[in-house]
């Protein structure tokens, strides 16, 4: 399992050469991302920010499409009406408290790379039952397949490699589908539209390639940590 650091720097010799560097970042194309969050304080806040158009980031932003159901104490509820505070489920039966959202656009028609495009869950396929709407994810979810929940070794699967135009259809859309993803304290699967898909977790930030100049960057993104460690141990694999 990925095991977070408690610092806000990750050494050089820990980690994969970073395909970001100090030459770079000023030319790197921004997105516009929204935050919510409970403060310190116990208040719900909002920021608007930029980040660089890169996946790593956008990860924690494009798991969920608009319209997507997140089960809740009350019932399914559209990722776009949750907040943070709100209870929801988890597929191990748990309800915790959000802890934060995140949201952008898609790039509208686009779908040049795996990582550019939206994934169709389609009806029958990895717990979606009959009669139940198709779900619509962004490159940044992960799945878990309903036979592999309760397995110690089974790894969550990212929706870019599932894709085989039957069970999972790579779309683009006409038109920006805003997207959405959310934390938990903790490292869980919830069930959106019955299909067992993570909440968010940076554990990926770590091993993969981070410059470190824009690492503390992409801690500010989570303001109601203080570290990215706060996001506890991964307990599900990759």
């Amino acid at each position: 399992m990925t095991h977070l650091r408690p610092n806000l720097t990750v050494p050089g010799s820990n980690r994969a050469v970073s395909v970001l560097n100090s030459n770079r970042q000023s030319t790197l194309r921004q997105r516009d991302v929204q935050l919510c969050y409970v403060s310190r304080h116990g208040a719900i806040e909002k920021r608007t920010t930029s980040i660089p158009d890169v996946p790593i980031f956008k990860s924690a932003f494009n798991a969920f499409a608009r319209g997507a159901l997140v089960q809740t104490p009350r019932g399914p509820v559209a990722v776009e009406d949750l907040l943070p505070g709100m209870m929801i489920e988890t597929t191990g039966g748990e309800r915790m408290r959000i802890a934060w959202t995140g949201s952008m656009a898609s790039d509208a028609a686009s779908c040049a790379a795996p990582h550019d495009c939206l994934y169709r869950v389609t009806e029958g396929s990895y717990g979606l039952g009959p009669g139940k709407p198709d779900l619509l994810l962004g490159p940044g979810a992960r799945l878990m397949r309903p036979g592999e929940v309760d397995v110690k070794t089974a790894r969550l699967q990212p929706v870019v490699d599932l894709a085989d135009g039957q069970q999972v259809v790579r779309v683009a859309p006409r038109t920006a589908v805003q997207l959405f993803h959310l934390a938990l304290p903790s490292h869980r699967l919830i069930k959106v539209n019955d299909v067992a898909v993570e909440s968010f977790h940076p554990g990926h930030a770590v091993d993969m390639a981070v410059a470190d100049e824009m690492f503390g960057q992409f801690v500010s993104l989570f303001p109601h940590i203080r570290t990215l460690a706060e996001f506890g141990t991964m307990n599900y694999l990759r």
